[in-house]
């Protein structure tokens, strides 16, 4: 089992070979599009829930009155 000094050394180590790839408009860009995607479906599946939970209340609401 590695100890979070190796870990972090590693992490560290990692993000340094990746520097070497990509320079920081590569990584900006990158997180840039990550970003994007993941507020795009969070707020679809916000959007999605909404809608569920508003049909689900009205055909509860409906059959009440029914009964």
């Amino acid at each position: 089992m590695m100890n979070s000094t190796n870990t972090n050394s590693s992490l560290i180590s990692t993000w340094n070979e990746i520097g070497t790839i990509f320079n920081n408009q590569h990584i900006a860009v990158l997180l840039s599009y990550l970003l994007f995607w993941h507020h795009t479906m969070f707020c679809l599946v916000s959007c999605g829930s909404l809608i569920y939970n508003t049909y689900i209340q009205r055909e509860q609401h409906i059959n009440v009155k029914n009964d």
